[in-house]
């Protein structure tokens, strides 16, 4: 088995318990603009957003498996309290979908259904270019719709991919 480190966090919202399995990134330098005038950065990762990173932005379905590993042992222990897993729909269309592999993943090494229940009523941007959480929130209200037939009287893990900054 692939272990990549991890340094959770406690993160709070609308459920029972939450957690983030690290930041994302740990820091991001600009460097200068590139030969097309894009800034480029120069950015630190912790190694499981390493492997999110190049599954996401690279497409690298093989980074998944080491995190797929690591992260469906986290909520191992808690099996028992959901019977579950609940992609967040993403907000960027990909052809490799990070948020669907991952969650699929996980609930395959848990033996637990996924149950892909919420959509989104209306196009949304993407949430990790919004740093101000009041303009996050006002983003994301009204903007996902649950089928509830799938829900009820249901206990279920969440999965997200949305990163956690550390804002310097």
């Amino acid at each position: 088995m692939a272990v990549v480190e991890i340094n959770p966090l406690q993160i709070e919202g609308r459920w029972q318990s939450g957690a983030a399995l690290d930041l994302h990134p740990t820091s991001s330098i600009p460097i200068g603009p590139n030969e097309f005038g894009h800034m480029q950065f120069e950015t630190v990762r912790p190694e499981v957003a390493e492997q999110s990173y190049r599954l996401k932005n690279r497409g690298d379905v093989y980074a998944a498996t080491p995190s797929i590993e690591t992260s469906a042992s986290f909520p191992s222990r808690h099996r028992d309290k959901f019977d579950g897993i609940v992609p967040v729909p993403p907000s960027h269309q990909r052809v490799v979908q990070p948020v669907v592999i991952l969650a699929g993943g996980i609930g395959k090494a848990l033996n637990v259904p996924l149950l892909p229940c919420i959509g989104t009523i209306r196009p949304a941007s993407q949430l990790e270019n919004i740093t101000d959480p009041e303009e996050r929130k006002k983003h994301v209200e009204s903007l996902y719709q649950v089928r509830v037939d799938q829900t009820r009287g249901r206990k279920f893990l969440l999965f997200d991919g949305l990163s956690r900054r550390r804002l310097a």
